[in-house]
């Protein structure tokens, strides 16, 4: 005898209705009932009908009714069933545009010293003199991706002094200065100050003049500075000047002696700065296709009531700024927001990952990814109607984040004009933890029953038992019967089942019982039908939960005892095959 085997569903339901194959007959015989031994299986029954038991099924298994190999998104962590769909943004880039000009204005010194100069060489005392105008910073913005800055760092940057005396008449010379102190203002940084001065101990005069450079590598501003109409205007402090200067004359000078002091700073480039930046950042997700469902998720009858729906988005961060996305939405057959993704700075280090966990409680508990998702910072947060978004299945769940920029809050470390990139890769998981409105519907057809039928004449079967079921949803099952050209037998041939399987707890204490009915009736003037139409049947099975929801784990199962069978009608089976 050959054992004939169902796939999925079907394979235990089938177990009610299959009476009617010679099949049937061996694969669910109770081994008190194997007539398999050396003796003709060609049964002849007369009469009106005739009655045997045929024993129990064995415990059908959710792992071979739901198959993580019938579809890339269903998976299996620890015996619990989840969908898994990972998903990416485009390149995301984050610019901060160079600023058009950073300047330091010119600062000079004309400075009248009333003495007389005897002829020969003479040293006249510069006493602490203050520059006429004062340094000033100017910075025009690119535009209003510059919120606030404390300090631009320079390129290349440096500023001359140009140091002469001379009298009215010509008639003196610098020669040399002495123990020179040019004191700057605060915001100047330079590796030439100590304590923001300049110290020349001697230096010798050239053709009557002293030059001396110094290299600017930053404005510190000290606080926060606001642009008004994208230009920062900052300084407005004046240099100091002390020492001794030497000069020489042929014959005595008397009258208006002019100390002058010329400090002019080179082109400065800004090249970063630490201030507060809000640049355009655009973010393009690519939507989660949901195309590649299991069956029984592909109905328009199918209801989710998922428990805690998991969205995990991690964000790799280049750039020394830290990064919040508001408002998020998350457009499925539903909607929901998302109010905060954090991207955190990378500070000193070249890149920087945040994980944002997003659930419907805001715990994660259930997580067989985690190892996948590692990052340096992680954000959780609570989205109550995150469920709501898969509710009924869409045909894609899209990411749209709109509004994208800094967080103007926390100061930043700028390059301006480089090219700073975010990477976003996120996951969406589907633990099939489920409340009381879960609704999936599940078909299967029984094919080829007419080779296993030719040789029986019957009019009317009955296949009564008990299905024990472990899987906590409750199903109904439907058949409907269809001929070799597809046609439906429906109007000639009667499937009935009477009851909905109750839904287990879950588990092997809690298994719940149902007296179950399968009748199959030939119509009035229909005869011959089963023998010599009936080709397959179609079962739908809808499963719905229970009121208190449940898990699906992959050791689940159902199973058929006691089964008994009544045909009516002239009956000739032949078992033999």
């Amino acid at each position: 005898m050959k054992r004939k085997n169902y796939p999925g569903l079907a394979y235990g339901l089938i177990l009610s209705v299959a009476v009617f194959s010679s099949s049937f007959l061996t694969s669910c015989i109770d081994n008190d009932y194997d007539l398999s031994q050396d003796i003709d299986m060609t049964i002849k029954a007369g009469g009106d009908s005739i009655s045997f038991p045929i024993g129990s099924t064995d415990c059908i298994y959710l792992k071979k009714i739901l198959k993580v190999e019938d579809s890339p998104m269903l998976n299996l962590a620890d015996k619990e069933y989840y969908l898994q769909k990972d998903g990416e943004a485009q390149n995301i880039n984050v610019t901060v545009p160079k600023v058009k000009a950073t300047s330091l204005a010119s600062v000079s010194f004309d400075k009248v010293i009333q003495t007389v100069v005897p002829a020969g060489e003479y040293t006249i005392p510069i006493d602490n003199f203050q520059s006429d105008g004062n340094l000033t910073l100017s910075v025009n913005c690119a535009n209003s991706t510059v919120v606030s800055l404390k300090k631009v760092y320079l390129e290349n940057a440096s500023a001359t002094i140009k140091i002469t005396l001379k009298d009215n008449n010509n008639k003196l010379t610098l020669k040399r200065i002495s123990n020179l102190v040019v004191t700057f203002p605060d915001f100047v940084v330079s590796p030439d100050l100590s304590n923001q001065k300049l110290s020349i101990a001697e230096a010798t005069a050239v053709n009557g003049i002293i030059t001396k450079s110094i290299s600017i590598t930053a404005i510190d501003l000290g606080t926060f500075q606001k642009p008004d109409n994208n230009v920062l205007t900052f300084g407005n402090q004046p240099i100091y000047v002390s020492g001794k200067a030497v000069v020489s004359c042929s014959s005595i000078v008397s009258g208006s002696i002019h100390f002058n002091m010329q400090l002019t700073p080179s082109t400065m480039t800004a090249a970063k700065a630490v201030g507060v930046f809000d640049p355009d950042i655009h973010v393009t997700v690519n939507p989660v296709m949901l195309n590649d469902l299991p069956d029984w998720l592909n109905d328009k009858t199918v209801r989710l009531d998922i428990a805690n729906p998991e969205i995990k988005v991690r964000i790799s961060n280049s750039v020394a700024m830290r990064v919040v996305a508001t408002d998020s939405k998350i457009i499925g057959s539903s909607t929901a927001t998302i109010p905060y993704l954090y991207v955190e700075s990378a500070g000193n280090k070249s890149e920087m990952s945040t994980l944002n966990k997003i659930s419907t409680t805001g715990n994660f508990d259930f997580d067989p990814t985690a190892n996948e998702f590692k990052a340096d910072y992680t954000h959780s947060q609570a989205v109550n109607n995150l469920g709501e978004v898969i509710t009924t299945i869409p045909k894609q769940i899209s990411f749209v984040l709109d509004n994208v920029h800094s967080d103007t809050s926390v100061p930043d470390s700028i390059v301006f004009g480089k090219a700073y990139s975010l990477g976003l890769k996120y996951q969406v998981l589907i633990p099939f933890k489920f409340g009381g409105k879960l609704a999936i519907s599940y078909n299967d057809t029984i094919n080829d029953l007419h080779k296993n039928l030719k040789d029986i004449n019957a009019t009317k079967a009955v296949v009564r038992g008990t299905v024990y079921n472990t899987i906590p949803l409750k199903m109904k099952v439907t058949a409907t019967p269809f001929d070799a050209s597809g046609n439906d037998l429906s109007k000639q041939l009667q499937v009935v089942i009477s009851n909905e399987i109750a839904a287990g707890g879950g588990n092997d204490k809690s298994v719940a019982s149902t007296p179950l009915t399968v009748s199959v009736t030939e119509a009035s003037g229909s005869d011959g039908v089963i023998k010599n139409k009936l080709e397959r049947i179609i079962l739908s099975v809808t499963a719905a939960s229970q009121d208190s929801g449940g898990t699906l784990y992959s050791d689940q199962y159902i199973l058929m005892k006691d089964i008994k069978a009544v045909i009516y009608g002239g009956v000739i089976i032949d078992a033999n095959d």
